[in-house]
């Protein structure tokens, strides 16, 4: 036997057994599964239970009820380990969770409360699979009580409210939502919003009745507050509550006390101190371990981290028309707006956001407001005053082609005509590397702008566009294209020629060769004027590879021959060049382009002999060091 195969063979010994494949249920069959062993567990004694004292009524809770409980915990030799009872040690307040959804309750809890009716007190005598062992159960036993033990619990039914009332946050900390009144708009939100909000927080009461308990805080009636998310102000479950929530609801919620700062919280477990995670709502008394927190969202500021890195901030300070994203200038196209900006100082060491948000309350219209910090005003441009002047009509660009700071550009793709915005950007997304620095300003200035989208051309989207809608944009797009060339502006024709490009070269939906045709006529007027503009911007290279292209659609081009020649005579390859002079000769020009080519031809011998020059006497410094 050879030696590679023994010790083939005494790797496969050395292996792990395989394990068995278990079969692979639907989910119908596994819920069947769990329910018949659930069945056999309780005929063999899992949960043992008997009525203490009768309930009140017919009616019992069932799946998604909230309900309120007390608890007693006792061992089988009927020592008392915990209970929310005050009569026996524990706080007086009643205990909160939803049947089988949200953060879940033992088991034996769930099946017993489905069968109790209100005020009705059970004992449970129940093995540890069906108590904070068991696999649904999410809830943490109290302090001192096993969980690998018979336990013997004594629980009361004090209020249940429906589930069509009530419902577990996602992704919350056993955080449940009573709403008392339908909120007017779509949008929650999120952080980095700014949101405004009346607030009154209890702990539960003895009878389960929502808000009727110890009352340690409450806005005045006059006076809500104002925070921005994600900055740490609120406490974790607040936060959580308001990011459910849209403009003018009311709601109920129950929350752990560990997510309002009290004990257990991220700030005392993270050594952190709670005054610094919450500075504005006080934490919760020590005894209580859960708290109802009533809630009316009074208003909220859109506030947009707009490319996730903290480089520009967007604020809304004015509602816009109109819905979100539908009537936003999302794909590139032409919008007037009016806008103004200043150098906006920073703390060493202060975010955008954090200086955006110690001046959240200065919500002021650019349409009336003023103040002489602001270097320029688009509605004034030549003075900081809009006293005894007459407004100027909006600003019109087109977005995508680099006119505005991209900072500006990137927010005002996202907001609604008439919405009005401020924008906070670091330099490199304002004016660092810009020719158009504002008076007033330096490059490397952190710039705020505060801008309205007065309207924007709905153009839509290309690939949705009848072929003649697409003639039209295409013409207009080289038409403003032209009018920037001609301005001597060549950096911002050329983004709206390669703009025009991207969207021929996306068509593909042809139906007759006509169409072609057009299309293939607007490509070689694009791929012409962006050589032009690139030479214009002594990018030779690229535009010897734009009038390459061009001379794929129109071989016999004199003029494109011509062009290519002079990007390449002027990037330093003369014997190309003259190649392409030499076949532009050949296919016999009228007068004019004779003289044009003869005189490039002499340009390029003139440029050539220069370079030899210049080579030998580099050569000649080389051999003399």
């Amino acid at each position: 036997m050879s030696t590679s195969l023994v010790d083939y063979l005494t790797e496969l010994r050395s292996l792990a057994p395989e394990k068995a494949l278990e079969p692979e249920l639907k989910q119908n069959r596994q819920e069947q599964n769990i329910k018949i062993k659930e069945d056999q567990d309780l005929r063999a004694g899992a949960v043992l239970s008997a009525i203490i004292e009768e309930g009140e009524g017919e009616d019992c809770p069932q799946l998604g009820d909230l309900v309120y409980v007390h608890v007693t915990v006792r061992t089988e030799e009927d020592d008392v380990l915990y209970s929310t009872r005050s009569q026996e040690g524990g706080n007086g307040q009643a205990l909160a969770f939803l049947i089988e959804a949200g953060k879940r309750a033992p088991r034996a809890w769930e099946i017993a409360l489905k069968t109790m009716h209100l005020r009705q007190i059970s004992a449970l005598k129940v093995k540890p699979s069906y108590g904070f062992q068991h696999p649904d159960c999410q809830m943490k036993p109290p302090n001192g009580v096993p969980v690998d033990e018979i336990l013997c619990f004594e629980i009361q039914l004090v209020r249940w409210y429906p589930a069509a009332q009530v419902k577990a946050l996602p992704l919350s900390n056993g955080t449940y939502r009573r709403s008392l009144k339908e909120g007017t708009t779509w949008e929650n939100p999120r952080p980095p919003f700014e949101v405004t909000f009346s607030c009154s927080i209890c702990c539960p009461s003895y009878d389960g009745l929502q808000m009727s308990g110890f009352r340690y805080f409450e806005t005045e009636a006059e006076v809500p507050l104002t925070a921005q998310m994600g900055s740490g102000q609120l406490p974790p479950g607040l936060e959580a509550a308001l990011t459910s929530m849209t403009l003018n609801e009311r709601c109920v919620f129950v929350v752990e006390a560990s997510q309002m700062g009290g004990p257990g919280s991220p700030a005392t477990t993270s050594g952190q101190d709670e005054k610094d995670v919450c500075s504005i709502l006080p934490s919760p008394p020590n005894a209580a371990a859960q708290v109802e927190v009533e809630v009316e969202l009074l208003n909220l500021v859109q506030v947009r981290d707009m490319i996730g890195d903290g480089s520009i901030i967007k604020r809304r300070l004015i509602l816009g028309s109109g819905e979100f994203p539908i009537d936003c200038p999302v794909e590139d196209t032409t919008v007037r707006v009016h806008y103004r900006v200043r150098p906006m100082r920073l703390l060493e060491g202060q975010t955008i956001l954090a200086a955006i948000s110690k001046r959240s309350t200065a919500t002021v219209s650019s349409s009336t407001s003023s103040s002489s910090d602001w270097v320029y005003d688009s509605r004034h441009p030549v003075s900081n005053s809009n006293e005894g002047l007459q407004e100027c009509s909006p600003l019109e660009f087109d977005t995508g082609c680099g006119e505005m700071p991209n900072g500006l550009e990137q927010a005002v793709k996202l907001m609604v005509p008439g919405e009005v915005s401020s924008v906070a950007c670091l330099p490199e997304q304002a004016y660092l590397g810009r020719d158009d620095v504002p008076q007033g300003m330096v490059a490397d200035d952190v710039a705020e702008f505060e801008v309205e989208l007065v309207s924007f051309d709905r153009d839509g989207h290309w690939q949705t566009l009848s072929m003649e809608e697409r003639f039209i944009l295409a013409e207009k797009l080289k038409a403003k294209g032209n009018d920037l060339f001609r301005a001597k502006k060549y950096g911002y024709a050329r983004a709206r020629y390669e703009r025009l490009q991207r969207m021929l070269d996306s068509t593909r939906d042809y139906t007759s060769q006509s169409e072609v045709e057009r299309m293939d006529a607007f490509k070689l007027a694009v791929l012409s004027n962006l050589a032009l503009c690139c030479f214009h911007q002594s990018e030779y290279t690229v535009s010897i590879m734009y009038t390459t292209k061009a001379l794929e659609h129109d071989p016999s081009s004199i003029k494109l021959l011509l062009r290519r020649a002079r990007a390449k005579s002027m990037n330093g390859d003369h014997a190309l060049a003259e190649e392409d002079l030499a076949a532009s000769k050949e296919m016999g020009p009228d007068e004019s382009l004779s003289q044009e080519i003869e005189a490039e031809l002499t340009a390029n011998k003139r440029r050539a002999k220069a370079a030899e020059i210049k080579q030998r006497d580099t050569f000649k410094s080389f051999f003399n060091r």
